[in-house]
């Protein structure tokens, strides 16, 4: 690791954007050794920047994962655990919402002059989560990536000389897979002969319980299928963060402007006998990319250590110059860093697991009892 006082210094910069891709697990990262070319624009910025071997989210979904991403708690800490449930036949939704004594870092930011912006298309970050306190604009359903870019370029075009954190949210990674033909040809196979091609949300998520039930199985070809779906899907979102930096060129603030890109989750493909995520905390669905760019700093590095994503809000402060106390660590010091720990909540059960060297340490706890079951490697 370099002198800190001279890496902090190389890699504070006026502008953050935080990228989130959704779904995101970081062995189908072409930077992180996987046999597709699925990356090519992040294994760009990863060769000129930070990449972090064994970063680790907080959850296996996205709503606990992103509170603690803005603010550096733990799920059991900031007490954002269960999804919406709609009221039956009334208005709203009852959930778990970010408290107001819980560290935001979209406050810290615009409390220091920053201006705060957050784009999604995802149900499970409007308004009633409490996550958009601190933003000046915040958009949950944007639309798709595409226009959730055309909003960022508006918004920066509104006052490009003032310091700014956006925070955006893609979601082409997560299901339906909905890959470009292109991409799906570039990995060998055709989207039109896709078992999933009109695959809904609903098709999916109904698939992942025949697979739990042992009503249905899925084939090796079919594994194949959809796993170059997925894989399609990330090259195709891949080009669009090539579209942000030219947004940031466009607008002069490119060479002002650090890009973290990172995950809220993984994704499993039966590599322990489901799909999708959230109800697990194996590797494949906690395990996630994280790359930071920063055009102004002039040292590139990988680190093998075990990391949590609870002390990206800290990082996200310090590469934008903002001093302020935080919970967490920063990453770009890279001391005292918080351990890889995983919380998940599901029904009347709760779950932790830990990255312990080559260990996978999980625990289960149902009501008033608790079992430990076997480390994984």
């Amino acid at each position: 690791m370099p002198a800190s006082s001279d890496w902090t210094r190389d890699l504070t910069t006026r502008n953050v954007i935080l990228v989130v891709i959704d779904c995101l697990r970081a062995d189908h990262l072409s930077c992180y050794g996987y046999g597709r070319e699925t990356t090519p624009t992040i294994d760009h910025l990863a060769r000129h920047g930070l990449l972090w071997e064994q970063a680790y989210s907080t959850c296996s979904w996205t709503k606990p994962s992103v509170a603690s991403m803005l603010s550096g708690l733990f799920p059991s800490e900031h007490g954002v655990l269960k999804g919406p449930k709609r009221t039956r036949g009334r208005d709203g939704s009852l959930t778990d919402v970010l408290p107001d004594s819980a560290p935001h870092v979209a406050e810290a930011l615009t409390g220091s002059g920053w201006r705060c912006g957050a784009f999604f298309n995802n149900v499970q970050l409007e308004r009633y989560t409490g996550f958009h306190r601190g933003f000046h604009t915040y958009a949950p359903i944007c639309g798709k990536v595409d226009r959730q870019l055309e909003m960022i370029d508006e918004w920066i075009a509104l006052e490009p000389s003032k310091p700014f954190f956006v925070y955006v949210h893609l979601m082409e990674t997560h299901w339906p897979y909905k890959p470009r033909r292109r991409h799906v040809e570039m990995f060998g196979g055709s989207r039109d002969t896709s078992r999933f091609e009109n695959f809904s949300a609903l098709d999916f998520a109904r698939l992942r319980r025949s697979l739990k039930s042992g009503e249905a199985t899925l084939s090796e070809s079919d594994l194949d299928d959809l796993v170059r779906m997925y894989d399609a899907s990330v090259r195709r979102l891949d080009g669009k963060i090539k579209i942000l930096q030219e947004i940031l060129e466009k607008h002069g603030v490119c060479d002002d402007t650090a890009l973290v890109i990172t995950a809220d989750h993984g994704e499993e493909f039966l590599d322990h006998g489901s799909i999708g995520h959230g109800h697990s905390l194996h590797v494949e669905a906690t395990h996630v990319p994280l790359v930071i760019f920063s055009p102004q700093q002039d040292r590139t590095a990988r680190y093998s250590e075990p990391t949590s994503m609870v002390d990206l809000p800290r990082t996200l402060l310090s590469l934008a110059g903002a001093n302020v106390p935080f919970p967490g660590c920063d990453l770009i010091q890279g001391s005292n860093t918080s351990p890889p720990y995983c919380e998940l909540s599901i029904g009347r059960s709760f779950h932790r697991a830990i990255a312990v060297e080559r260990w996978r340490l999980h625990r289960h706890a149902w009501l008033d009892s608790e079992c430990d079951s076997t480390p994984m490697d």
